[in-house]
């Protein structure tokens, strides 16, 4: 009997593009596998992918809910694929479950020190995180608010640091001369020191 196999290219997500409780595709790779290669290790949406090994036990079991995108994607062995139930428990609630203190601490206290140095999880450390399973509509509710919190931090964040660039950028100015302070104004009714 004559078998052929399908030699196919795919994007390969890996422990960089776990990121901040997200999919990072901002440096994707790509690899060729066979067709039963891909059948196994092809993510759909709503999988949840894990963090297995890092040099850090704190990083250990970070994990974000893949989308489809980037599209066709599959895993790398140092990640681990979770497939929920979502009749049960919808997977950005299960995410942002394990961003939490309790969450978090049960998933990297569990990681266990490798000969290399490395602190590792498995698919049984993921089988037997306790979760809250509040009904569906809270869970919704729940991740709107998350979400909600997450744009809010996004902004300051990113106002943070254009204040940031903006001051680094002033300092330089004034220590080349570029401007020039030419009288300070201090508030003495707010010195103390003045007083």
């Amino acid at each position: 009997q004559h078998c052929t196999t399908t030699i196919q290219g795919g994007v390969v997500l890996r422990i960089p593009n776990v990121a901040d409780g997200k999919i990072d595709v901002s440096s994707l790779k790509y690899a060729e596998f066979t067709s039963v290669e891909i059948e196994r290790i092809k993510l759909q949406t709503g999988d949840v992918l894990f963090v297995r090994t890092n040099g850090q036990r704190t990083l250990v079991g970070r994990c974000a809910v893949y989308r489809d995108v980037p599209a066709r994607a599959m895993f790398a062995s140092y990640l681990i694929r979770a497939r929920l139930d979502e009749e049960l428990l919808n997977p950005d609630f299960l995410q942002s479950y394990t961003m939490t203190n309790a969450g978090h601490s049960h998933l990297s206290d569990k990681a266990t020190p490798a000969a290399d140095g490395k602190f590792n999880i498995n698919t049984k450390t993921i089988d037997t995180l306790l979760v809250p399973v509040p009904p569906l509509d809270e869970q919704e509710a729940a991740i709107k608010v998350f979400g909600s919190i997450d744009q809010k931090l996004s902004v300051a964040t990113a106002k943070k640091s254009t204040l940031q660039d903006l001051f680094k950028t002033m300092l330089n100015k004034l220590m080349s001369g570029e401007i020039r302070v030419k009288a300070l104004e201090i508030d003495e009714s707010r010195s103390g020191i003045l007083a």
